[in-house]
């Protein structure tokens, strides 16, 4: 992914501004900084790239696009750190620098494939050599795929000599190419007519007709045909309500394939999609369809059958990978600022990644919908429907899953709060448990309808600052409400930068079941919540995910630690885990002897 914000400034030789970032270890450089997330040593940190566990050393490896000078972006480099459990994280050297001649100017983003080119670990990624790049303006073939290898346990890389595909296909107008993603795909394979064939995609777009994403074919890793489109959309158009743009220009884009509980396969999609105003990260879910027997790809190889927003908020840019311990695919992705400041952070460090999150196909049964409105194109699929012995008729729907990573239980605190039994919330109830960085579960059973019912957390006691999240059953939405969350009085902010305060929110669909006996009621709520200092991660029902930043200021008396629950309604099986692990040491440094400790 690139950005372009900074660009002027990077390479004009401007001066960004006067603010100085605090140094690591600091009160103002810890103060907003979270705990048991991903995020650089310092500076500006933008895309998760090649994500990949080395069965070898029993490591998992995360690189991220990094400014190892500056907290906004530029300078692109990957940073890189491991982990046995992906849960706690140190340190590995920076792999990747723009130090060469296919990548002089950018590190940019990109994947990896396990023992791909002679046999080597490899990352493929996106080396630039010119800029400015932007959709909105004229391409300058300054896009290039490299590679390169491991041979020590991804410790060191060795870049390929030259790209592996130096630039797009030829008389294309292209808004951008980028983002290298390789797989292999038993679907690709059998529309090809080839055996354990290898596939990449690049993420980008065409002048005034559309995003795509472009397919190629390999036998080796370095020789790349070009097959045409994999996803082909008409510019700035929906796929449904739910569905956000399809913008202008992909990026960072993925593709999976899963199988769900039925045992039926599915192919999915995961891209970020750039458009006016607004990006959007999505996915969607659909069948790859030969179009002619010439190869004729022009309309993508790929339609979608549902296609969803994965977050409408600061959540962009996902990497997928499988996990081969659970056989589990995971996405993460970034998740920026949002605290007024467009140029030099004065909290020292800018972004972070979001928690891990599993994706698979859910499946939701006995739904009632008499007004068939779920037949229309939306985010879901009716794929059966059936008339119970009471009479009712029911529809089962599919969707993609998405619910927290187990691994991230493994940095749960040991301040443990429960509330046995139903809990009848009428106003709040506000819990013992004081934390900054927690996990909280719970079920609400019972609301009213039309209501809103939820939670509040970094409340401070005076209730001035507080985040409340909640499903408003009147816009069939989740929301984050951000109004009280930072009383702005923080030395950090300014006059002129302030945090956001706008709401982040997302529809989501709260069905209407039917049991055995006839009787139609809600399914209940079933949330999973993440605070860490200045982010909030929110899931529901395994199939919903919506996150925010706030910037709690609090105040001498007054902690903005607070839990409580939001009625009215019926709460069930609550619990918080409060003060979470650490996810990084202390003091974050790479020596040899670490390096030689994680690889033994």
């Amino acid at each position: 992914m690139k950005i372009t914000l900074c660009i002027g400034a990077l390479f004009a030789g401007a001066t960004v501004n006067a603010i100085t970032p605090a140094e690591p270890g600091t009160p103002a450089f810890l103060k907003h900084r979270p705990v048991f997330h991903f995020l650089a040593r310092k500076n500006w940190m933008n895309d998760p790239c090649a994500p990949y566990y080395d069965d070898a050393t029993g490591l998992y490896h995360l690189f991220y696009q990094f400014n190892t000078q500056q907290t906004v972006w530029g300078n692109m480099t990957w940073g890189h750190a491991v982990s046995h459990d992906q849960a706690t994280w140190i340190d590995y050297p920076d792999a990747l620098k723009n130090e060469d001649a296919n990548d002089f100017l950018g590190v940019f983003s990109g994947f990896a494939a396990r023992k791909a080119v002679n046999g080597k670990d490899t990352v493929f990624y996106t080396g630039v050599t010119k800029l400015p790049i932007s959709f909105k303006l004229p391409y300058l073939f300054g896009e290039h795929v490299n590679y390169a290898t491991t041979s020590d346990g991804g410790k060191t890389w060795q870049k390929g000599s030259k790209p592996v595909i130096a630039e797009p296909p030829s008389g294309l107008n292209v808004t951008g190419w980028r983002d290298p993603y390789p797989f292999d795909s038993p679907a690709l394979d059998a529309i090809y007519r080839v055996s354990n064939g290898h596939y990449l995609i690049t993420a980008g777009g065409i002048h005034d007709v559309g995003p795509r994403i472009f397919l190629y074919h390999s036998n080796d890793y370095i020789n790349w045909e070009y097959k045409g489109f994999l996803l082909s959309q008409e510019k700035n158009t929906s796929f449904s309500p739910f569905s956000g743009s399809w913008g202008y220009n992909f990026e960072t884009t993925n593709f999976i394939e899963l199988t769900d509980e039925e045992g039926k396969h599915h192919n999915v999609m995961m891209f970020a999609a750039e458009g006016i105003p607004n990006r959007y990260p999505m996915w969607a879910i659909g069948t790859l369809e030969a179009h002619d027997n010439c190869g004729d790809n022009s309309n993508g190889l790929f339609q979608p059958k549902m296609v969803g927003v994965s977050e409408y908020s600061s959540w962009y840019a996902n990497a997928v990978y499988v996990d081969p311990k659970t056989n589990k695919h995971v996405v993460i992705g970034w998740i920026t600022e949002d605290n007024g400041f467009t140029d030099e952070q004065p909290q020292g460090w800018n972004g972070i990644l979001s928690v891990p999150r599993e994706v698979s196909i859910a499946i939701v049964k006995d739904i009632y919908d008499p007004s068939d409105k779920f037949n229309a194109p939306g985010d879901y699929l009716v794929t059966n429907t059936k008339t119970l012995n009471n009479g009712k008729v029911v529809k089962t729907i599919k969707t993609l899953g998405i619910k927290a990573y187990e691994s991230i239980k493994l940095l749960r605190g040991d301040q443990v709060e429960t509330l046995n039994g139903p809990t009848n919330v009428v106003d709040e109830k506000v819990l013992d448990t004081k934390s900054k960085s927690f996990e909280l579960y719970a079920e609400v059973t019972s609301f009213q309808s039309g209501s809103k019912v939820g939670f509040a957390v970094r409340r401070s006691d005076d209730n001035t600052e507080h985040t409340t999240i909640v499903y408003d059953d009147t816009t069939k939405k989740i929301v984050i409400n951000r109004s009280a969350s930072s009383t702005g009085q923080c030395d950090t902010f300014t006059a002129t930068a302030k945090p956001n305060s706008a709401n982040t929110e997302g529809f989501f669909h709260l069905f209407d079941k039917v049991n055995q006996q006839g009787q139609v009621s809600r399914e209940p709520l079933r949330f999973n919540i993440f605070v860490d200092v200045s982010v909030v991660e929110v899931f529901v029902n395994d199939r919903f995910a919506l996150s925010a930043r706030i910037y709690p200021c609090e105040s001498a008396s007054s902690a903005s630690n607070g839990i409580s629950l939001v009625g009215p309604g019926t709460f069930e099986n609550v619990k918080v885990w409060g003060n979470a692990k650490h996810a990084w040491p202390e003091t974050r440094t790479v020596s040899k002897q670490e390096l030689y400790y994680l690889v033994v």
